[in-house]
């Protein structure tokens, strides 16, 4: 799958610029998933969906204390849940 069509659909569907959903998907590409971001677990499988219509792999990791440092889950948001978009 072309690295600019998981850019596009990564911008269309979380609303991100085109250059940081480049690095995101190349990221993916090249270490085999890439952290996209925390949201409300409602909105996590809502954005999830959306990516996976788009033929993407991604999956929905559920929030657990101390499973992450303080640079993926932003203070403000550690009752969130991480949508994590997979390389084949």
């Amino acid at each position: 799958m072309p690295i600019e069509y998981v850019a596009e659909s990564v911008v269309e569907v979380l609303d991100i610029p085109y250059s940081k959903a480049t690095d995101m998907a190349m990221f993916a590409k090249y270490q085999g998933f890439s952290c996209l971001g925390t949201w409300t677990r409602k909105e996590c499988l809502s954005k999830g969906e959306l990516l996976k219509s788009r033929d993407l792999e991604c999956r929905l990791i559920a929030f657990n204390e101390g499973m992450c440092d303080g640079e993926i889950i932003p203070s403000d948001r550690t009752n969130s849940d991480l949508v994590s978009l997979s390389w084949d």
